[in-house]
């Protein structure tokens, strides 16, 4: 979602990923935490089929050193959309 505009975001599954992620980066960054202190994420998909170009922009976020867990599944996501994601912050 764009949060300024609240609409959903249609564009490539990289697209996307970079705006979820970074919207989440921001969130974690709000609540006086860094995306480090991410412990797990949740990772919905429209479609197993993007999970590669989806996991170059997770690894951009969060390396490949010490993700944090992560679960994936792949549904039909609400609005269109083709990556929904939550995650567990220690803070």
């Amino acid at each position: 979602m764009n949060p300024e505009a609240g609409e959903v975001i249609h564009r490539t599954i990289a697209e996307e990923t970079e705006a979820a992620l970074s919207n989440l980066k921001l969130i974690v960054e709000e609540l006086g935490a860094q995306i480090d202190d991410v412990v797990k994420c949740d990772v919905f998909l429209s479609t197993m089929e993007e999970f590669d170009r989806m996991n170059v922009i997770y690894e951009k976020y969060f390396g490949t050193q010490c993700p944090p867990a992560r679960c994936g599944v792949a549904l039909e996501l609400w609005g269109g959309m083709k990556i929904e994601n939550g995650a567990i912050v220690k803070l």
